[in-house]
């Protein structure tokens, strides 16, 4: 057998063994994704209580008269 007929069989055997394992994942991913309930509150508000700072918005007026943001 030559190197490339040899190759060439190792990688039709190694397509044969993935292509169903790689038809079959997306099918699975989908029907396990329609049985699990959602995680996701129905209102959702993100917690800011715990953040390290206040936000604030200042406008500083320059010795030209202008006023940066």
């Amino acid at each position: 057998m030559t190197p490339l007929a040899r190759s060439l069989s190792r990688a039709y055997l190694t397509a044969a063994f993935l292509a169903p394992v790689l038809l079959a994942a997306p099918v699975t991913r989908a029907a396990a994704q329609s049985t699990l309930p959602s995680e996701t509150p129905a209102k959702f508000k993100p917690a800011t209580s715990s953040f390290d700072y206040v936000r604030r918005e200042v406008m500083i007026p320059m010795r030209d008269g202008v006023k940066l943001h």
